[in-house]
């Protein structure tokens, strides 16, 4: 039987909360081993931070090497899994029989490598559909008071026309492209095949499958903001505190919902599409050129990947992470006590003699530091391991200098740039 016109959202919201119902537990354990997944990810980094915590002089190079290839191969487990959990869903909502948890991770190889390209088709495919919002976007980033304020409106009608039009083939693309997966799954077209399938489905009714989708995630929309509400009236009371703590664990929890439920409420569409057009005369076997392509992209980024983790994990590059943290340590040092001297020259109309870093800062029973930042000691570049933060008073308590030395330098965001070495501050020097 041939279907005229999709159900109603009330009709297909129902069928998927039944389906949920049924399938609860095979969706939690499902959830659940892709955590599993990533625990070896997870005892990899301890190690590693445990073994760097004090490698101040690149020790254990060889070590670091073999934990930067293990956690490599540890992330792409954690991936295999998070991935296989998705693809599981899919395999689920389509099953009537149970199915453990782990049957179903061993049963999702024989898609991975085909629902992982359609993955990336859809993806690339988004990437050029929003490419010109992006650009929009960066080329008006300064401008968007102007924009908003134009005209004394609180918003102008041509930015929210101009924004919808940019929106537009972002959505076109999800629409045409959703129901790729269930080509893939169900209809056993692979690539290529499955996405133009997909828009086989949706040819001539997209404007009604947009508005069933965008009704469904908006009732989740709707979901969120509601549990959400609470952080626009902050307060410290006992009783905010335990709300917000609630909140956050039913946010967690129902992100474990979220996606099994679009999984389903795609499938009861998808099954309805399929029986508005239910003949295709697409090949199965999509693209073969698009294949070998895909595995040779995947090859060169994995290849990419474990050589960026080793990099990363190197001894060379914990020494130098630690090296600049300690630097930020001592921007931000400065920053304090130019704050704190700001505070001390507004209320007794000089700068102080002289200050002791690691004592506190008062006078006249007036406290403005329990206790002054002290430099980290460590023999940082040409830093000796017993280099204090400096301080001494000038023009008669109307100004001062304070140095300060780094070991490797920083560059800031705008590009400015603070050398390695000693540096010396006044009360007109501005720091980032």
């Amino acid at each position: 039987m041939i279907m005229k016109r999709l159900s109603s959202i009330k009709s297909l919201v129902n069928q998927t909360v039944k389906i949920y119902r049924q399938k609860y537990w095979e969706f939690v354990e499902l959830c659940f081993l892709a955590i599993v997944g990533a625990v070896p990810l997870v005892i990899i980094y301890a190690v590693h931070y445990l073994l760097n915590y004090s490698n101040d002089a690149g020790q254990y190079q060889v070590l670091n090497l073999l934990l930067a290839v293990l956690y490599f191969l540890a992330t792409m487990l954690a991936a295999y899994f998070a991935l296989s959990a998705v693809i599981g869903f899919y395999l689920i909502a389509n099953d009537d029989k149970r199915i453990s948890a782990w049957q179903i991770i061993l049963s999702t190889r024989h898609y991975f490598w085909h629902f992982l390209l359609v993955w990336v088709l859809i993806e690339a495919l988004l990437m050029l559909a929003s490419a010109p919002l992006v650009f929009f976007l960066q080329v008006s980033a300064e401008a968007w008071l102007p924009i908003l304020a134009q005209s004394g409106q609180a918003f102008d009608w041509r930015l929210l026309v101009g924004l919808v039009l940019l929106l537009a083939p972002i959505v076109w693309v999800g629409v045409n492209c959703f129901w790729s997966f269930f080509a893939l799954m169900e209809g056993g077209l692979q690539n290529i095949s499955a996405l133009r399938r997909s828009r086989e489905l949706v040819r001539g009714r997209s404007l009604a499958v947009f508005a069933k989708l965008a009704a469904f995630v908006g009732i989740w929309v709707l979901f969120y903001g509601l549990i959400s509400i609470h952080n626009y009236w902050p307060s410290n009371h006992a009783v905010y505190v335990a709300w917000d703590l609630l909140m956050k664990l039913v946010l967690v929890a129902s992100n474990f919902v979220f996606v099994p439920s679009l999984v389903i409420f795609g499938r009861v569409m998808y099954k309805e599409l399929v029986a508005m057009a239910p003949k295709t005369k697409l090949a199965k076997a999509g693209n073969p050129t698009l294949v070998k392509f895909a595995i040779l992209c995947a090859a060169l980024f994995a290849l990419s990947m474990l050589m960026t983790t080793i990099k990363a994990m190197s001894s060379e590059a914990v020494m130098q992470n630690k090296l600049i943290s300690r630097d930020r340590q001592r921007v931000a040092d400065m920053k304090k006590i130019q704050s704190l001297l700001a505070d001390y020259y507004k209320d007794q109309g000089a700068y102080p003699e002289w200050l002791v870093m690691g004592q506190e800062l008062a006078v006249a029973g007036t406290r403005y530091a329990e206790a002054l930042p002290s430099n980290i000691k460590s023999a940082d570049g040409d830093c000796p391991v017993d280099y204090e933060y400096g301080y001494y008073q000038v023009a008669g308590g109307q100004d001062y200098v304070l140095t300060y030395c780094l070991g490797a330098g920083l560059v800031a965001s705008e590009g400015d740039l603070l050398s390695a070495g000693e540096h010396k501050l006044s009360q007109d020097d501005i720091i980032w």
